[in-house]
């Protein structure tokens, strides 16, 4: 990006500003997503107290008496990595992926898709799919 700056043999304007507006969007972006599966996790947690003692309980049994978790620590916490990712399947920070295009003519579920198609996958469908899922409005973590 830094590259780009004041080369406007692109015709494309692109100074300091628009980078540092580019740059402030990504770090937003990303503690946005980050603090809202954060929230939806804590709000499962609170709605389901055996799972918050069972997440508790692990974290206790691997950091012990010390106060901070060290980041191997959580390689040791499948529970806690099992509340997370379902909590990433009921609420998808970003419930639409990103589109992408089909290289070329193909069938899928009995739909024709055209080459060059622009194509959405919503993740939150997926993970609410009651073709995969037993329960699939169901918070379970194991």
């Amino acid at each position: 990006m830094l590259g780009m700056e004041n080369d406007f043999a692109s015709g494309i304007p692109f100074t300091r500003d628009s980078t540092k507006a580019i740059i402030l969007d990504m770090f937003a972006a990303g503690t946005d997503t980050s603090s809202i599966v954060s929230e939806w996790a804590m709000s499962e947690l609170v709605r389901h107290p055996e799972v918050m003692e069972k997440v508790q309980k692990e974290i206790r049994e691997i950091a012990g008496s010390r106060q901070i978790i060290k980041e191997n620590d959580t390689e040791e916490m499948r529970y806690l990595k099992a509340v997370i990712k379902e909590t990433l399947r009921l609420h998808p920070p970003a419930p639409l992926l990103t589109p992408r295009k089909s290289i070329e003519k193909v069938q899928m579920h009995g739909y024709d898709i055209p080459a060059k198609t622009t194509i959405l996958i919503n993740a939150f469908a997926i993970g609410r799919d009651r073709l995969w899922w037993e329960d699939p409005n169901k918070f379970w973590p194991e």
